[in-house]
Parts: structure tokens; C-alpha cells; sequence
């Protein structure tokens, strides 16, 4: 059954650190997902008569849109809905500390953050450029561990309606 399937991805999925998107077909419904980091595009387009997935966001009459990575999408087929189920946001750490990352590197950019940081200790709030990438993600954790207890306020510009910076940032805000 889906629910099953679903309930068997939210156990598997934790455990995944790469980048991914998986689209499942059963006898009743459409299963489909990216990764938590959202590095791997996914884009829907829906009509009362369609749903459209693909990899890349063509320009086309159809309104895509890349789904959310904080959720594992359900297009029942008998009711023509699309049902979203959340994932478990613990899932965006995992997959970040299942990261190689080079020792070196990690321990100059946790001075680097240590720095940036050492004079806002005693403000109320620090604030970080964000777009939503992997980069800004594992900034912005950093900085929030290291400013624990004090707001650390997302900051991102947006120039025109459609912002993918903008988008990407909303989807990785925890």
C-alpha cells in the first residue's frame, strides 16, 4: 500500500546523504521526493487534467514549480490530489553530517564563523545572507550553534517575482 511505502521511506530516507530524487509508481498512486538539501531538482506542474515531473524547470506555458524538499509527495490517481506528507527535518543534519568534509577545511571555516561571530556575542541577533544553497545552509547552522540562544535572522534579496535564490532559501529555512 502507499502508506506503507511512504512509512518505509521515512525510515530509509534518514539514512541516505546523497543527492536524490525518487519518483514511485503503484497501482494507485504517484510517490515522489529530492533530496532534504534540495540539490537535486525535481519540478511539478499540475492541471485538472495533468501532472507533469521533470528534472529541469523548461520554460513552457505550464506554471512549474520545484516541490519542497521537506516532503514526500502522494498523487492519488482515484481523487486527482496531490497529498503531501513531511519528512522529518532531523534528516537535513544527518545528511550534512554524513559529509566528508577535509579537517583542515572545517577547522577554518569554524575559526572563519568564530570570527565573523566573536563581536556579535553580546547583540540580540545576527543575521546571515542566505540563498538556500548547501553553503548558506551549513553557514547558518554553524553561526545558530555558535550564537546558541540569540536570534540568527535569514537574509535574502530578491530582484524580480521569480527568485530561485528566494525560493531555495524559503525551502531550507528550518
Amino acid at each position: 500500500s502507499s502508506s506503507t511505502i511512504i512509512s518505509s521511506l521515512q525510515t530509509l530516507l534518514p539514512t541516505l546523504s546523497s543527492e536524490h530524487s525518487l519518483t514511485y509508481l503503484t497501482p494507485t498512486s504517484l510517490i515522489f521526493l529530492r533530496d532534504p538539501l534540495g540539490r537535486r531538482s525535481l519540478c511539478l506542474s499540475t492541471s485538472p487534467l495533468t501532472l507533469l515531473l521533470t528534472s529541469v524547470c523548461y520554460p513552457s506555458p505550464a506554471p512549474w514549480s520545484e516541490i519542497d524538499p521537506s516532503s514526500i509527495y502522494e498523487y492519488v490517481f482515484s481523487t486527482k490530489r496531490l497529498v503531501e506528507h513531511p519528512r522529518n527535518r532531523v534528516e537535513i543534519f544527518k545528511g550534512l553530517a554524513n559529509l566528508t568534509v577535509y579537517e583542515g577545511f572545517k577547522t577554518e571555516l569554524n575559526r572563519s564563523v568564530d570570527i565573523m561571530t566573536g563581536s556579535s556575542v553580546n547583540c540580540e541577533a545576527v543575521g546571515v545572507f542566505f540563498s538556500g544553497g548547501l553553503d548558506c545552509t551549513v553557514l547558518a547552522g554553524m553561526v545558530g550553534k555558535r550564537m546558541e540562544g540569540k536570534v540568527v535572522e535569514l537574509w535574502n534579496v530578491k530582484f524580480k517575482e521569480l527568485a530561485p535564490d528566494r525560493e531555495a532559501g524559503l525551502r531550507s529555512y528550518l
